[in-house]
């Protein structure tokens, strides 16, 4: 083979070495803009909680400029739904509690305890004393049944307002049944005998005893 034959050959030898090394490299460039040889991003998003961020000092004298700074950081931060919704996952609604806890001096809180235990024994006394009204309820000379019944639903709410719901209506049928004068005996006997309490209303026994009364 003669030298000029053996330059031709090594020059295309080298021209094609020189593609393909161009070839890999716009490959890789490839790849890197968004191909599969692309680095996974991973995004991570922080909730700041009382740790790093310098919280409003409640005092005897700040308290509604307080609920506006507070509020706003903490919905800044997504932990404003602790304070309106019960059903968050635990650690949202600790990350609340501990910015609570820094913007709230020691001696409120401890107010605070002190106001739930007496409002708790208030409200112990206070069923108390309608447990007893509830126990001597009973009609008053020549009262109307209609009378009566608005008195047993008022007693009825003011022990649901204290967190006694045991008198339902069934029981307050059956309280109005056991009061009402003689001259219903007659028809609470039917009442009781005929009719299930479960479906009736206070108003509708009401009712029937007032038609009995009017005759």
């Amino acid at each position: 083979m003669s030298s000029h034959l053996r330059t031709r050959r090594s020059r295309a030898i080298a021209a094609a070495r020189l593609g393909g090394a161009r070839s890999r490299c716009a490959g890789n460039r490839g790849r890197g803009r968004g191909g599969r040889g692309r680095s996974p991003v991973i995004q991570a998003v922080y909730k700041d909680s009382g740790g790093s961020t310098t919280w409003p000092m409640l005092s005897k004298t700040n308290y509604h400029e307080w609920v506006s700074i507070m509020k706003l950081k903490l919905q800044a931060r997504q932990l404003w739904d602790a304070i309106e919704y019960s059903d968050l996952p635990y650690h949202e609604d600790r990350r609340t509690v501990e910015a609570l806890i820094a913007a709230v001096p020691q001696e409120a809180w401890d107010s605070l305890a002190t106001a739930r235990i007496r409002g708790e024994r208030a409200r112990r006394t206070a069923l108390q004393r309608l447990h007893r009204e509830c126990e001597l309820l009973s009609f008053r000379p020549g009262e109307q049944a209609e009378d009566f019944t608005l008195r047993l639903i008022a007693l009825k709410q003011q022990l649901a307002l204290h967190g006694d719901t045991d008198i339902n209506e069934e029981r307050a049928v059956e309280k109005l049944l056991r009061a009402a004068p003689a001259k219903y005996a007659q028809l609470c006997i039917a009442i009781e005998t005929l009719l299930d309490f479960q479906d009736l209303t206070i108003e509708e026994v009401s009712g029937r005893l007032k038609a009995v009364g009017d005759l």
